[in-house]
């Protein structure tokens, strides 16, 4: 195998050997495994939260090569690697924050000879996450647009984008109610081209006339629209922006569903005809210009009659943003979801739903009942990691929500079936879940009532990589038991420790 790192989980290729003493006189019997690299807020280093390094002596004697086995102690995955003999120490790449590793070493002398392994543990740091700002008050942290309010949604413009729009990050959000008392989603711009500077997706341009608003009057399925995320598509879906969506119907019941825009890559304009906000009963209504089209509706309502959910909300699409920008349909995407399920597992929990090309599934289990991935927590957001590799981000609201840090599993396509297809046995188990810590701007570490205030998270990579994360939160909420208030609007943090 190459020596580049691998799939974490992949299996390996050689069966370990059962460990044994390596004599001095031979090969040092000496290994480390060490936190590295990270980074720093003022005078605080934080390792990083996807690294180990692996060292060890050199070897008295030429070696061919080197065995190397490193394997995630919460779930049993290994991965194996071939080092060059000359080798004396190994980065291993793509771990998983907060997670014990083991790897073991075993040195292969020039005649085939296998000499015993060598063994070392350690711990990959939890993910630390900077707000941008001053102090240590949801107020002195910077705010990225002015009257925001809750609920950002970013994308930036990659290949095949205009030009006027490459680079750029278009950004949606929920106004503040000072702004617009009736809840609606507006649109931003980066004034610049974002880049790996964190500073250059810092703030954005508001753009007047464009979005939705709740209408004054309920529609069937749209009273009031909350949470969305929008998803430029290529051609072979329609080469436009889909805006996925929940929104509360006239029946009291909260459903998912999306609408297309009708500007194409521009991604403003969600109303078909002439350019305007969606915000009438008659445009949102059975048979509407800008009737939106069901994705996750709810048992026994005659759209969706077996969906398995009392409740859907709170949708967010996976598919590898770190390949493309835009959603190409593919089979093997998937959506993570809020939701009550008719079974009455949890009225407050994280759901799988698979595309199957044309319609998204909601995961069940053999008798019927939706499979959660984490019982008791809401606003689930996705992030690609490579291949078919993602997090998953949801707040954590097992102690209820004045008390729900943010948790954090992960999913490989590679650990069950299809390697390309994320299906809910690709996650990790919900009692494998991590938590992340959060700083204020002045470094101070935040504490749980106060990062229950950020809400609604959602990480943008500016230069479309995973070197540089940026994740934008509510700054402040309700759900701060020390301090309930209004959020003050959005912000955003930077990760400290990739």
């Amino acid at each position: 195998m190459p020596s580049s790192p691998a799939m974490l989980l992949a299996a390996a290729l050689f069966a370990a050997p059962a460990l044994a003493q390596v004599s001095g006189d031979i090969f040092p019997a000496r290994i480390s495994l060490e936190q590295t690299g990270g980074g720093s807020v003022g005078a605080t280093t934080y390792a990083s939260s996807t690294k180990l390094l692996a060292s060890w002596l050199p070897s008295r004697v030429p070696l061919a090569e080197f065995h190397l086995w490193l394997t995630d102690e919460s779930t049993g995955g290994r991965t194996d690697f071939l080092l060059p003999g000359s080798a004396v120490q190994f980065l291993l790449e793509d771990l998983k924050s907060d997670t014990l590793y083991t790897v073991d070493l075993q040195p292969i002398l020039l005649t085939g000879r296998k000499l015993g392994v060598l063994s070392a543990s350690a711990t990959t740091p939890r993910e630390t996450w900077h707000l941008k700002g001053s102090g240590n008050d949801y107020q002195t942290c910077d705010h990225i647009i002015d009257d925001s309010n809750v609920l950002a949604w970013p994308f930036r413009y990659g290949p095949g984008a205009p030009a006027n729009l490459l680079g750029k990050v278009r950004l949606y959000h929920k106004p503040s109610f000072a702004l617009d008392p009736r809840p609606s989603v507006a649109i931003g711009i980066t004034p610049g081209i974002a880049t790996s500077d964190p500073d250059s997706v810092s703030s954005f341009t508001a753009i007047s006339g464009f979005g939705l608003r709740q209408p004054l009057t309920a529609a069937y399925l749209v009273d009031r629209v909350a949470a969305f995320q929008a998803v430029p598509m290529t051609s072979s879906m329609g080469g436009g922006v889909r805006l996925f969506f929940e929104a509360r119907g006239s029946d009291g019941r909260t459903r998912n569903m999306y609408l297309d825009n009708h500007d194409y890559s521009l991604g403003q304009d969600f109303h078909p005809g002439a350019p305007t906000i969606v915000e009438d009963t008659a445009d949102y209504d059975t048979g509407g210009p800008a009737e939106p089209t069901l994705v996750i509706g709810v048992e026994g309502n005659p759209h969706d009659p077996t969906s398995g959910m009392v409740e859907a909300r709170q949708s967010k699409l996976g598919w590898p943003t770190l390949d493309s920008w835009r959603w190409d349909g593919a089979v093997g995407s998937f959506l993570v979801l809020t939701g009550q399920d008719v079974c009455g597992q949890t009225n407050d929990g994280i759901f799988h739903a698979s595309w199957n090309g044309t319609t998204f599934d909601v995961t069940k289990d053999a008798s019927g009942c939706a499979r959660p991935i984490a019982l008791n927590g809401h606003g689930p957001v996705v992030h690609h990691l490579g291949q078919a590799r993602y997090k998953v981000y949801w707040e954590d609201s097992t102690n209820g929500n004045s008390d729900k840090p943010l948790h954090l599993l992960y999913a490989d396509g590679a650990i069950t079936g299809d390697p390309s297809v994320v299906d809910i046995d690709d996650f990790d188990a919900q009692q494998l879940a991590r938590e992340v810590d959060f700083l204020w701007p002045d470094g101070s570490l935040m504490q749980v009532w106060d990062e229950s205030g950020l809400g609604d998270h959602v990480i943008l990579c500016p230069d479309g990589t995973l070197n540089v994360q940026v994740m934008y939160v509510n700054l402040g909420g309700k759900d701060n038991s020390q301090a309930p208030s209004a959020s003050t609007g959005v912000g955003m943090a930077v990760l400290v420790n990739p």
